[in-house]
């Protein structure tokens, strides 16, 4: 399978020191833009025009007075429009000056920082964040995983007002050497989990008991406690419809876990995957759309490296050809279907080591059939933590994203390959807040976007 370079098309590419990026539609036209957060100068909003990316940032979210590492986006206020958090790092522990921004937005590009008074904004030297519904309301907070300093959960009321209630310290709270975070409902238990990745210390995983977090990494087999967590997702990587999760260290031992039926997690990576690099981050999506997810491995100063899945569960190490970047000063990775033909793209962020230029890759488009599945939320907008599946005899399942990798969140989009399939059984969804919903004979080759049950036409359009 070829792997084409597309960063041609990134006509507006600086030479930057770029981190965390995510994809999300925040002009409202149902196109998704790029948005790129940046240390030692602007941050970037890139929208796919005519032949390529150019740049549209307004000036509230260039933000070039602070230094920007991770991003997420989903809408908190209910207005339809994705908001955006960014988190500003300037030092690599700690307390330190630069505060985080979480930007409302207001429509037609424009944008305000609801934290700028706030009593319990973050300002603390933060690795990742993801957007959550901790309580199953439907109503979107989210979590902040900071680095020698007290992570954050922040609920929400669902029109914008935040407040922080992870207790300082321990719990949810806890200091530790945070570095990526993913929430889903990993356990199907129908509420969101939280699994945080650690340097210099075991892993968290925060079981979602409805109103109470449980901290069972260890118990669940997810601790690690030797390893240097980055970038890290969740999938069904084996179609058995158990959540499994597949994280990178850096410089250590890779892991592919896979949920056990009787509970917990075991390591199933094959040797030439777990094998020790300078990861930054991973990405496990669908990338030759032939029902199976495969696996990016996203190093810096070394090369990347790209594995198929046998659609069986196991993977093989394949020739990322453009996409090796053996010099690449790899960072943040985000990936979505920028350009409409059902395959993914993979947006590469560089700069940690030394500024670069950012890259944008694809696998070559194929004869595999594909169907995308957009879960919205009452007022329009993706469904953050909404659970998609396909009914074959193996199931595929996928999950609208939060926030996951490492400074990253992936488009809000469930990307499905389907093989020589033309069209889907049976959709099923459901949502965080427990609403379900069924979609009989699906045609492959289609983007699909199913509005909540308690939107007033939503049975009208199912």
């Amino acid at each position: 399978m070829e792997v084409v370079d597309k960063s041609h098309l990134l006509i507006d590419n600086p030479i930057d020191l770029s981190y965390g990026a995510t994809i999300a539609d925040f002009d409202g036209d149902g196109i998704n833009e790029i948005f790129v957060a940046t240390q030692g100068g602007a941050n970037h909003l890139f929208k796919r025009m005519g032949d390529g990316f150019v740049e549209i940032t307004p000036k509230a979210l260039m933000d070039e007075s602070c230094s920007a590492l991770g991003v997420a986006a989903a809408d908190v206020t209910g207005n339809g429009l994705p908001d955006l958090y960014i988190m500003n790092s300037n030092t690599f522990a700690g307390a330190l000056t630069e505060p985080d921004r979480l930007f409302l937005n207001l429509g037609n590009l424009q944008f305000h920082d609801l934290m700028v008074n706030h009593p319990d904004r973050n300002i603390a030297a933060g690795r990742s964040v993801a957007f959550t519904d901790p309580v199953g309301s439907g109503y979107i907070g989210l979590y902040v995983a900071n680095y020698g300093a007290p992570s954050k959960m922040y609920v929400s009321n669902g029109k914008g007002y935040f407040r922080n209630e992870a207790p300082v310290g321990h719990g949810l709270g806890v200091i530790a050497g945070g570095r990526s975070v993913v929430s889903q409902d990993i356990l199907n238990s129908g509420r969101m989990d939280i699994f945080v990745l650690n340097e210099g210390g075991p892993n968290l995983f925060f079981r979602n008991h409805e109103e109470m977090f449980e901290e069972s990494a260890e118990e669940l087999g997810l601790d690690d406690p030797d390893g240097n967590g980055r970038g890290v997702a969740v999938c069904d990587f084996d179609r058995d419809g158990m959540i499994d999760i597949v994280y990178c260290n850096w410089e250590g031992e890779h892991r592919i876990l896979r949920q056990l039926d009787e509970g917990g997690f075991v390591d199933v990576a094959p040797a030439q995957f777990s094998e020790p690099s300078k990861a930054r981050n991973i990405i496990v999506a669908d990338l030759d759309n032939d029902g199976w997810e495969d696996i990016f491995l996203n190093n810096m100063e070394e090369p990347n490296r790209l594995f198929f899945n046998n659609r069986d569960g196991t993977f093989r190490e394949v020739d990322p050809g453009p996409m090796l970047l053996p010099d690449g000063t790899g960072t943040g990775a985000t990936c979505g279907d920028l350009d409409g033909d059902g395959m993914l793209e993979i947006y590469i962020c560089h700069g940690e080591s030394m500024p670069m230029r950012n890259r944008l890759f694809s696998l070559a488009k194929n004869e595999n059939h594909w169907l995308r599945v957009q879960p919205l939320t009452p007022a329009g907008a993706p469904a953050i933590g909404a659970r998609v599946e396909l009914h074959f005899s193996q199931p595929m399942t996928r999950f609208i994203d939060g926030g996951s990798g490492y400074l990253c969140q992936m488009e809000p989009v469930a990307h499905f390959g389907l093989g020589p399939s033309e069209f889907v059984p049976t959709v099923y969804v459901r949502w965080s807040d427990g609403c379900e919903s069924y979609l009989k004979e699906v045609k492959a080759d289609s983007f699909v976007k199913v509005p909540h049950p308690e939107t007033p036409e939503a049975d009208a359009d199912a």
